[in-house]
């Protein structure tokens, strides 16, 4: 009795415990498909179909120090087919097929169509196999077999015995197997039902039939009843200025198998885009957004009938670099049309930089010959082999021997150290001498006759800065080199070439020979070992302009909110080093370059449409060959820069062309054509 009791018990029990799980079970059935608010959802049927879609964040626009846009995000839309949403009537599926194409040829947009697989050529029914489709190692033969092969048709199947397949698979045919559309149609159809398969489209793969196309042919196709048709929405970059700073904005793309893991664990989606080079990828953590989410409810019959933002996207941060947009234009074009028109080397090439002595913030960083951002992916091949090598910014990884420009560090370090006073003189003969060793002054055979420092920077006498090189000697010289900020590192964000300062340890790190009294006097005029990138040229100039403290140089202005123009972040640069130079010993340095200016035809020419008084030094670098390269370091003011800027045109044997595109881009500073 006991027993039977005990088994009752557990009976009821259990029935308790099915009820109560029953209960949770609907309830939790209710939550799944109705949510706590049934009513809202009580009017769709049970048929509809629920998806989500990506709704792409705006990057944010990289700009110049006025806020001018230089790369903006535009965002373009699809026309794809969605496998839940495809019509399983045949001619319906096809209908959509038409009317997408119909709205590509009605609104421009054919141009934009995807990839095409299709292995025929000719119009229906006289299709027959384009070159390479049945021969192997091809790229439509392979693509082929794998539609052969997820079709699970024959082998060696015919042309036509693969077009009457699929004409008759997807209802292009009546019952009597005769064409229902006219051969045109026919022959689209079958193509694109062909770069389905070839794409597998299915359960996990859309169909892209165009991407980058308008809201005007998205329009076309809704207002066209189009079931099947989804149109996701993409987003790529817009250049307005393109052609320029290209060097500098760099690229964006998907990510690679390398970084996938970094991205992923940044919490990215595995088809984000990504800056791949350039500000692109240097800046990521601010630029880029986060994606959101849309919410689409379709019917049974594949009509939406519900959107709605389920996940706002959050549009990334605005850049604002240092770079001086209008100033950058105006030194590319120049810089291209003095090396087009003055180098006599074949695949010769340039670079301009000019900095804001102010901020330490570069204003301008040209590299000639140049490329197209929008052109870059589909001429990178003829660009990687070019023999001028455009992909080289030479601005940053270009490295070139400074030539005379050296000399004002010399002059600034004779002063400093009290080997020579501005009244000192040096008599030029035509050359220098120093034991058997003998260096000729370029006006040799001439001569400059008795020099002081002044003239001796206005006219770049090589006796009198070998002079100075010898009386400081190299550790001397290269003290200030280094403080200066020649060889090392300029703490720029970007990649960098880091040159190398002429001396006997850099000699020896280099795998090169024993440092020589020669070579001290040779360094002294900016020859022997000394090669510098033209940032770290301008930056050391500007570097002795403020008296000795060396800035990092940066290309970051600030973080801006999107839209607000809040600011997030703002770049203070960092000191590097600093020597002190007296304020005498700088305006020395400065009235040099001032009487170089005045003193040269040349140049007076050139900058006589310039409102303020400019300072320069030319240099001529001897490189091996019979075409030299001429440089050119510039201030504007003289006397108190608000603008420092440095300028090589390879194989240009004279630095006069490079005082042109100095010229340039002041006129375009202070508003001379404005």
């Amino acid at each position: 009795m006991k027993k039977t009791n005990l088994y009752a018990r557990y009976l009821v029990l259990l029935g308790v415990f099915a009820s109560m799980c029953l209960v949770f079970v609907i309830r939790l059935a209710s939550f799944q498909f109705f949510g706590s608010n049934e009513e809202k959802y009580r009017e769709y049927d049970v048929k509809n179909f629920t998806y989500t879609v990506t709704v792409p964040a705006l990057r944010g626009d990289i700009c110049d120090r006025d806020g001018k846009i230089i790369t903006t995000t535009k965002q373009a839309y699809a026309l794809a087919f969605d496998y839940w949403s495809m019509p399983v009537d045949k001619e319906e599926a096809n209908r959509s097929i038409l009317v997408a194409l119909e709205a590509l040829r009605e609104t421009n947009a054919m141009g934009n169509r995807t990839e095409d697989y299709f292995p025929f050529e000719g119009i229906y029914p006289n299709l027959r196999w384009k070159d390479g489709a049945t021969q192997e190692g091809s790229a439509l033969y392979a693509r082929l077999q794998r539609v052969i092969a997820r079709r699970n048709l024959k082998e060696d199947m015919t042309d036509d015995e693969l077009i009457a397949w699929y004409a008759k698979k997807f209802g292009m045919l009546d019952s009597e197997g005769k064409p229902l559309y006219t051969n045109e149609e026919m022959t689209e159809l079958l193509r694109v039902r062909y770069n389905m398969d070839a794409v597998d489209f299915g359960t996990f793969v859309q169909y892209h039939l165009a991407d980058n196309v308008s809201i005007e042919t998205v329009s076309y196709v809704k207002e066209k009843n189009a079931l099947g048709m989804v149109f996701p929405r993409s987003t790529e970059r817009q250049y307005n200025y393109p052609g320029y700073l290209s060097h500098i904005l760099g690229s964006t793309g998907s990510i690679t198998a390398d970084t996938l893991e970094y991205y992923t664990e940044l919490g990215y989606p595995a088809d984000a885009i990504v800056g791949t080079s350039g500000i692109e990828k240097l800046f990521e953590e601010y630029l880029h957004g986060v994606d959101g989410e849309m919410t689409v409810v379709e019917d049974k019959n594949g009509y939406i009938i519900d959107t709605y933002i389920s996940k706002e996207p959050i549009p990334g941060k605005d850049v604002w670099l240092s770079i001086d947009i209008d100033l950058q234009v105006a030194a590319e074009d120049s810089l291209k049309e003095y090396v087009d028109r003055y180098s006599e080397n074949e695949s010769a090439g340039g670079a301009f930089v000019a900095i804001d002595p102010k901020t330490n913030g570069v204003l301008v960083m040209a590299s000639y010959p140049t490329y197209d951002l929008t052109t870059f992916s589909q001429n990178y091949n003829s660009l990687l082999s070019d023999p001028a090598i455009p992909l080289l910014n030479r601005a940053l990884n270009g490295v070139y021997t400074p030539g005379s420009t050296f000399k004002l560090g010399t002059a600034a370090a004779a002063l400093e150290e009290e080997k020579i006073t501005t009244s000192s003189q040096v008599n030029c003969v035509g050359f220098y001498r120093l034991g058997n060793y003998q260096m000729k002054c370029w006006v040799h055979p001439d001569s400059h006759g008795y020099q002081d420092v002044v003239h001796a920077i206005a006219n770049s006498c090589n006796v009198f800065f070998a002079e100075m090189g010898d009386r400081l000697g190299i550790d001397v010289m290269n003290k200030y080199g280094r403080a200066f900020g020649l060889g090392s590192a300029t703490g720029i964000e970007l990649s960098e070439s880091l040159g190398n300062l002429a001396g006997e340890a850099s000699r020896l790190e280099n795998g090169g020979g024993a440092w020589y009294p020669a070579d001290t006097v040779m360094a002294a005029i900016g020859q022997s070992d000394n090669a510098f990138t033209p940032l770290q040229i301008c930056n050391y100039v500007t570097t002795l302009m403020r008296g000795g403290t060396r800035y990092e140089v940066h290309i970051l202005d600030s973080v801006r909110e999107f839209y607000t123009d809040e600011v997030l972040l703002s770049k203070t640069p960092s000191v590097l080093s600093e020597i002190d130079l007296s304020q005498h010993t700088v305006s020395t340095v400065m009235e040099g370059m001032k009487s170089m200016v005045s003193s040269s035809a040349t140049a007076t020419y050139l900058f006589r449409n310039v409102p303020v008084t400019v300072g320069g030094k030319t240099g001529t670098a001897q490189v091996g060959t019979d075409n030299d390269n001429g440089l050119f370091v510039c201030t504007a003011p003289y006397n108190a820069p608000e603008i420092v800027s440095a300028c090589v045109i390879e194989g240009s044997n004279t630095g006069r062309y490079s005082e042109g595109v100095a010229a340039a881009v002041l006129e375009e500073y202070y508003g001379v054509n404005q």
